[in-house]
């Protein structure tokens, strides 16, 4: 089974093939951990991000990593985290929904990728003539299956997702981040390490009691 390891740090500096941002539903830049993966990132992160189309809040959404990829980091996995409202609107299991779904991306992100770029490039050559739209699309899915094999995911790296400026409860998110992490690497063997990336020694500490 992969490990997990709760480290204090900055999630854009962290050794991972696969950085896991706290993201917003439109999928643009926002604050906290957000702002500081797409400054990282750089603008053409912004530009994959807007023709994505937004997100639901408990999805996640994947995109290539663009200027991290000079440290090593492949892919950035965008998981929407609950607002909290009390607790009455579902908000446990839309946080376990959004771990869940980001490590199903580290599985299944060599079908996904390549499909979502062939969605977003059609609607970019609707008035091009048949074949030549043919030609562009299988000129396009090769190039995105070649970034899919060159960048496998067998770390990934989190954030405290939701317990900024969502204001979930501390404990309560890192139970739910530590159980659904433990429960996926129960039953999938490719993953070797996932990092929880803590930004304050509080939630470092919260993190770390539940391992």
């Amino acid at each position: 089974m992969g490990k997990i390891e709760v480290v204090l740090g900055d999630i854009t500096k962290i050794k991972a093939d696969a950085i896991v941002n706290a993201a917003n539903a439109s999928l643009l830049r926002g604050g906290g951990v957000d702002g500081a993966i797409h400054r990282a990132a750089g603008i053409e992160l912004e530009e994959e991000c807007i023709e994505i189309g937004g997100c639901p809040t408990g999805e996640a959404r994947i995109t290539q990593s663009y200027n991290l990829q000079s440290i090593g980091i492949g892919w950035i996995i965008h998981a929407v985290g609950p607002r909290w409202l009390g607790g009455f609107k579902d908000e446990e299991n839309l946080l376990k929904n959004a771990y869940k779904n980001s490590l199903n991306l580290s599985q299944s992100f060599t079908e996904v990728y390549p499909k979502q770029c062939i969605e977003i490039l059609k609607k970019h050559i609707v008035t091009l003539d048949e074949k030549i739209k043919i030609q562009i699309m299988e000129e396009a899915l090769d190039v995105a299956k070649s970034y899919v094999k060159e960048h496998p995911i067998k770390t990934i790296a989190f954030p405290s997702i939701s317990t900024g400026i969502y204001h979930f409860p501390l404990e309560k998110a890192a139970h739910i981040a530590i159980n659904t992490i433990k429960e996926f690497l129960d039953i999938n063997s490719s993953i070797e390490k996932v990092m929880l990336v803590c930004f304050n020694k509080e939630t470092y500490s919260s993190y770390l009691k539940e391992l």
